[in-house]
């Protein structure tokens, strides 16, 4: 792979993603302990729930995350919420280290981009 391709992934990854709105505010602290991760819908924006094509988007299913234009898969999740994505956009693959915590019905997520406050959309 040439060394523009890895950039290119990270920068394509990095847009569909690692948006860094949380809704107006800063990202609080993390909560202390940590719960299983909650399948489900999630957005950074609370309002965009209801918009499938939401570019904030977020969904779990088991170890598969879909992200708006990234497609993932999650390791193990470690008891402080470590994990590894391995993910695919637009024909580019990436593997990345993150950490992903229940707050209540929000999902905080931090990676290289930042750390990122999910609001849940279902249930």
């Amino acid at each position: 792979m040439t060394p523009i391709l890895p950039a290119a992934l990270m920068a394509a990854l990095a847009l569909a993603a690692c948006k860094t709105e949380t809704g107006g505010g800063a990202v609080p602290p993390p909560a202390q302990g940590g719960a299983a991760l909650v399948d489900g819908t999630y957005d950074l924006r609370a309002e965009a729930c209801g918009d499938p094509a939401s570019e904030t988007r977020l969904t779990l299913a088991g170890e598969s995350w879909r992200f708006y234009e990234a497609r993932c898969t999650r390791s193990a999740v470690g008891a402080d919420g470590a994990m590894t994505l391995s993910c695919s956009s637009e024909g580019m693959t990436d593997t990345r280290a993150a950490k992903a915590t229940m707050e209540g019905a929000a999902l905080r997520l931090t990676d290289a981009g930042g750390t990122r406050l999910y609001q849940r959309c279902d249930g």
